[in-house]
C-alpha cells in the first residue's frame, strides 16, 4: 500500500509539473515501467525515427502461462522467463481530448526468453501487437496498454530432458520432448516518461 502510494504521488507530482520540464517538442525517445503479469516490472523502450512508426523494446521477467494446443499430452505450461522482445509497430492519433491525446497501435514483433534456473529452458517466438497510448499534452508522461498475442518455440538439450521429467512433471504435464511449440502471449500496461 504504502509503495502504491509513493508511486501515484509521483504519477501526479510528473503530470502536475511536468509541463516546464517536458515543454512543446515532440520527443522520439521514451523510458517506461512495464507492468503485465510480470514478477517484477520491466523496462520498456521506445523510438519513434518518423511519426507514424515506432520500434519498442522490452526487457522482463514473465510467467509463460499457456495452453498447448501442438501436443496433446501438455494441457498448460507454466514457466518463468527471462524474456527480451523487439516490436515494429504504427501509431496513429486517434482522437484528442482538451490535454489528452489518444493513439492506437498495431504490428508485431519477436522475442526471445531464458529459465535462468534448472533445467534450462530457451524460448523464441513471434508476436502480433495491438494497443492504446494516452499521452498528456502538458507532461512528458504517457500510458500505454497492449496485448500481444503470439506463437512460441521452447528448447532444451537432450542432458535438460531427465531433469524436465524430474522437475517439471507436476506443473507441466507432458513437456516431454524439444522442441515444444506453445501460445505465447502477453497484456501490459507501460508508464512512459518521454525523454
Amino acid at each position: 500500500m504504502k509503495k502504491q502510494t509513493i508511486a501515484l504521488a509521483l504519477l501526479f507530482f510528473l503530470l502536475s509539473f511536468g509541463n516546464s520540464l517536458y515543454g512543446q517538442k515532440e520527443n522520439k525517445h521514451s523510458l517506461g515501467l512495464l507492468f503485465g503479469y510480470s514478477t517484477i516490472p520491466g523496462i520498456s523502450y521506445k523510438y519513434m525515427p518518423t511519426e507514424d512508426f515506432i520500434m519498442q523494446t522490452d526487457l522482463a521477467t514473465k510467467i509463460l502461462l499457456t495452453g498447448n494446443f501442438f501436443h496433446s499430452k501438455a494441457k498448460y505450461i507454466v514457466l518463468p522467463l527471462i524474456e527480451i522482445s523487439e516490436n515494429l509497430f504504427y501509431q496513429h492519433l486517434f482522437a484528442e481530448k482538451g490535454f489528452v491525446t489518444f493513439h492506437y497501435m498495431i504490428g508485431g514483433g519477436i522475442s526471445c526468453g531464458l529459465q535462468p534456473f534448472q533445467p534450462m529452458i530457451w524460448k523464441i517466438g513471434s508476436n502480433a501487437f495491438a494497443g492504446v497510448e494516452f499521452r498528456f499534452s502538458s507532461s512528458p508522461v504517457s500510458l500505454q496498454l497492449d496485448f500481444r498475442p503470439g506463437y512460441g518455440v521452447l528448447f532444451w538439450s537432450e542432458k535438460t530432458q531427465n531433469e524436465i521429467n524430474e522437475l517439471w512433471n507436476i506443473l507441466t504435464p507432458g513437456l516431454s520432448r524439444s522442441p515444444q511449440s506453445c501460445f505465447d502471449w502477453s497484456l501490459n500496461f507501460i508508464i512512459r516518461f518521454r525523454l
